[in-house]
């Protein structure tokens, strides 16, 4: 099997996820117009190919290998209800009648194997993060709040998780935020208050890291003025 983009690394609702190959007979022939079918299933061999059918470009998860040269290719986005590892495979389905001229046009071709070697995906889902504070200025000694949301990719909330929020002085150096007590993440919402013991002007960010084992990606958002 081929599969781009390279790597086995894939963004669910995004990246397009190629498999392609073929199914040679005891003779290395390409093996063609013969049915075989695409299988997506979890690392405990729970078939969920058919929650993927609909994000097939055929609208099917099968077909029948080219009858020029024999190659089956699919082509599929992993909907935004999935993320984590999976195992891809093609299996063969139903053999044509040989044409070679070699050999009598009755018989069938004797495949070599009846599925394509399990290829495993990695499906991240996506994050998207809102980032505000208040009040609009703020000087040495009075306090500030940093707020916002973060979302899955299909608009679902995350539900935990513990932010980054850095303050970036006008010469791109860190600010100490000592004592800063960094925002947790409850039913997608997040708010932290800091008093400022610094003096200059700040650009804020904040930032989501991706959990390792949990196929969520990061996302880093700066800061602007709103009111909550």
């Amino acid at each position: 099997m081929l599969s781009t983009p390279d790597g086995n690394d894939y963004t669910r609702g995004d990246d397009i996820v190629t498999v392609s190959g073929f199914f040679d007979d005891a003779y290395g022939n390409h093996i063609k117009n013969a049915q075989v079918q695409l299988i997506v299933e979890t690392k405990t061999n729970t078939d969920v190919t058919s929650l993927i059918s609909s994000w097939i470009s055929s609208g099917e998860d099968f077909q029948y290998t080219s009858s020029s040269n024999g190659q089956f290719v699919f082509q599929f986005r992993f909907p935004t209800s999935m993320h984590g590892l999976y195992d891809i495979r093609v299996e063969f389905v139903g053999h044509y009648k040989d044409t070679a001229p070699s050999c009598p046009a009755e018989q069938y071709y004797l495949i070599t194997i009846d599925s394509t070697p399990e290829y495993e995906a990695t499906i991240w889902a996506g994050t998207s993060l809102t980032a505000y504070y208040y009040p609009s200025s703020v000087m040495m000694g009075q306090p500030i709040t940093v707020w916002g949301t973060l979302t899955f990719d299909n608009g679902t909330v995350v539900n935990s998780g513990t932010l980054n929020v850095t303050f970036v002085d006008e010469y791109g150096e860190l600010c100490d935020a000592g004592g800063f007590t960094q925002p947790t993440v409850s039913a997608g919402d997040y708010s932290q208050g800091i008093t400022i013991t610094w003096a200059g002007s700040d650009t804020i960010y904040v930032e989501f890291f991706d959990v390792p084992g949990s196929y969520i990606e990061g996302v880093k958002k700066q800061a602007t003025y709103n009111e909550p």
